[in-house]
């Protein structure tokens, strides 16, 4: 005797259902991945075909464009100080994040002004940012040339000399580490308090407990601030 094939039962209403609301709350996402992400990742690709000055019409010139990037210096210089500035400048500013964090989560007196004081430069308006370091790197009676010149040194072209306008670029970004350090702040309150009083009790040093409990409980927040902080300079 041959077995008869079984047929397919068909979804009941309450399994319709149940498929229907999860595709109706997932499209928002769906929608948002379409139209932000995938969208524009394939109009790039097209864009990469084309000759487009943005005032005629596209002329589809194949993979002209980036045979002239691959010959172009230029492209090489710039792909080499983004480099810089990424490789040199994260690091930097996870570092003092980090600092800044574990002074803040200490019991100190006016705990949440000195928080309030060092998030402050995060949220301040581009055209104040801009016009406070230019009072700081300008090169005639830039503050930072002043204090230079009390020790004797002369002043320096800041942001006109290539080889320095970089370390001067990442000094800057220092002064945005405000939301990097509230990450870093929030992961610290997290620590099972246990953990640090069982490593203190075993006779570890302060350094040992925040070298050995510490940072691998934070690992997940630094590797977070580290993309974040590589795709924002990038």
């Amino acid at each position: 005797m041959t077995a008869q094939p079984q047929k397919r039962k068909r979804p009941s209403g309450v399994q319709l259902a149940e498929w229907r609301d999860g595709w109706l709350f997932a499209t928002p996402f769906l929608l948002g991945i379409i139209i932000f992400w995938l969208g524009p990742m394939l109009y790039s690709l097209f864009l990469v075909t084309q000759d487009w000055d943005m005032l005629g019409s596209p002329q589809f010139v194949g993979l002209a464009n980036i045979t002239n990037a691959l010959a172009d210096p230029l492209v090489e210089k710039s792909l080499y100080n983004t480099a810089y500035y990424t490789f040199i400048g994260v690091p930097l500013q996870l570092i003092i994040a980090l600092l800044l964090a574990v002074a803040l989560n200490q019991n100190l007196r006016g705990q949440s002004v000195y928080r309030t004081i060092f998030y402050l430069p995060a949220i301040t308006p581009a055209v104040a940012f801009a016009v406070v370091w230019m009072q700081i790197f300008n090169a005639d009676f830039g503050v930072l040339n002043n204090i230079l010149r009390v020790f004797g040194i002369p002043g320096i072209k800041w942001l006109f000399d290539p080889d320095i306008a970089k370390p001067a670029f990442i000094l800057m970004s220092l002064w945005t580490v405000g939301p990097q350090m509230v990450i870093f702040l929030a992961g610290l309150q997290s620590v099972p308090v246990e953990l640090l009083e069982a490593a203190e009790i075993d006779g570890a040093s302060s350094w040992q407990r925040f070298w050995g409990v510490v940072m691998p409980m934070l690992s997940p927040v630094v590797f977070f601030n580290l993309i974040i902080g590589i795709i924002g300079s990038f």
